[in-house]
């Protein structure tokens, strides 16, 4: 933790250089390994979502109305009760999204470094010492997220709200790989997150747009396909935060044995 708290102090006084070829090669070596069993499990979710969701949605308006409720849905018409627990669902949502993350990156992590990983990997961050951290990080970004969201939604500039909610993912997607790599606390994570990106905007939105890109691309044809492009979002996450947070203190070490051994 003292290590990646100095490392975010160093960046934010002297930034962080990175470049382009040195994240992006490594986060496909890392998703060449990762894309199996990453990938089974990503089709998997997706199932089972979207039975999940068109069951609650055949329970609660009939197969008739789905097609004409899906279009015009907006959780600001909802009764009272039925936004509060539309509110519970989307906050519980990316408390799970946030721990499978965690999954997916332990096992881009173990990749990287050569460690063994498998498919339950990817859920062991449901219960570890890190959990916690992971739910209060969760929670902080996710409530103000769904308030400016909603806000956007009753004065009707939905697109903003999803720019707005986007360009939160941003600044805090090293959050995750802060805290179950770094150790930082959910809060110091979060703002770890945010100062790294700063230092480094345009260079660090290009990967990540670039893996986006990448990812969707499954999403030709029958889109199942995209299952097994997702992984490579989470292999550029952890190349790029290994390019910041561990390379330099790998280098640091070398050039000391070195100073050691010329003296």
């Amino acid at each position: 933790m003292e290590k990646t708290n100095q490392r975010i102090e160093d960046i934010k006084r002297d930034g962080v250089e990175l470049d382009f070829s040195e994240v992006f090669n490594p986060a496909f070596e890392i998703y060449k390994k990762i894309v199996g069993p990453a990938g089974v499990i990503m089709l998997l979710l997706i199932v089972v979502i979207a039975v999940i969701a068109f069951i609650g949605l055949f329970a609660a308006v009939g197969f008739n109305g789905m097609a004409t409720n899906m279009q015009s849905f907006s959780p600001i018409n909802l009764s009272f009760t039925f936004l509060m627990l539309y509110c519970v669902v989307i906050i519980a949502g990316a408390i799970l999204s946030i721990l499978l993350t965690a999954g997916f990156l332990q096992m881009a992590y173990n990749a990287f470094h050569n460690l063994d990983f498998s498919m339950g990997t990817a859920f062991k961050h449901f219960k570890s010492e890190d959990t916690k951290e992971l739910v209060i990080g969760a929670t902080i970004v996710a409530i103000p997220n769904l308030i400016q969201i909603l806000f956007f939604e009753y004065i009707h500039l939905t697109l903003v709200g999803s720019l707005v909610s986007g360009i939160i993912s941003l600044f805090t997607f090293l959050m995750v790989p802060l805290i179950i790599f770094g150790k930082l606390k959910a809060v110091d994570a979060i703002l770890g997150s945010i100062h790294v990106i700063l230092k480094n905007f345009l260079m660090i939105f290009l990967l990540l747009i670039v893996s986006y890109i990448i990812a969707i691309v499954g999403i030709i044809g029958c889109g199942i396909g995209v299952a097994f492009t997702i992984p490579f979002m989470y292999a550029m996450i952890i190349s790029i935060y290994i390019k910041i947070f561990e390379i330099p203190a790998s280098n640091a070490q070398i050039d000391s044995i070195t100073k050691q051994n010329f003296i």
